[in-house]
C-alpha cells in the first residue's frame, strides 16, 4: 500500500490557498516565541522542524540565529521554503524525506512539529517518527 498517495493529495496548492490569509507575520512571530520558549532555544543551537511545510517558523528560528534544518515530503512547499530562505540570505537545510525514514543520529538540539503534520499514520507508524525525532536529538 501507497501510503504517500494521500498526501500528494492533501498538501497542495489548495492547502496554501485555504490557510495562506491566516499566515501572517504576527501569527509567524508568536508561534515562533511559543517553539523558542518551549525548547528554550538559543542563537546557535541547531533544530530540526519536522514536517516544515513551506518552512515559515524555520525561516524565522533562522533569522533569529538559529542553524536550522526542515524535512518535508512535498516537493512544492520545499520550493517555497527555499525560494524564500535564499531571498533573505538565510542558511536553512531543506530535505524533501518521509519523515517515518528520518535518519538522523544525535544531530539536534531541539525538534518540533507544528501545526497539522502528526497523527496521519498509523499508531505503529507514528511511534516510528517519535523514535527517529528521538534518535536524532544530541
Amino acid at each position: 500500500m501507497n501510503t504517500n498517495k494521500p498526501f500528494k493529495n492533501l498538501f497542495n496548492d489548495d492547502y496554501l490557498y485555504f490557510y495562506s490569509s491566516g499566515f501572517t507575520p504576527e501569527r509567524t512571530g508568536a508561534e515562533v516565541n511559543f517553539i523558542e520558549s518551549a525548547l528554550s532555544l538559543q542563537p546557535g543551537e541547531q533544530v530540526l522542524d519536522v514536517a516544515c511545510g513551506h518552512g515559515r517558523h524555520l525561516n524565522e528560528l533562522a533569522r533569529r540565529g538559529c542553524r536550522c534544518t526542515g524535512v518535508d515530503i512535498t516537493p512544492g512547499f520545499l520550493e517555497i521554503a527555499r525560494k524564500e530562505a535564499t531571498a533573505e540570505g538565510l542558511d536553512v537545510r531543506y530535505l524533501q524525506q518521509d519523515v517515518r525514514k528520518l535518519d538522523f543520529d544525535t544531530e539536534f538540539d531541539a525538534a518540533y512539529c507544528y501545526f497539522t503534520s502528526f497523527g496521519y499514520f498509523n499508531d505503529k507508524e507514528n511511534a516510528v517518527v517519535i523514535m527517529n525525532v528521538a534518535r536524532a536529538l544530541k
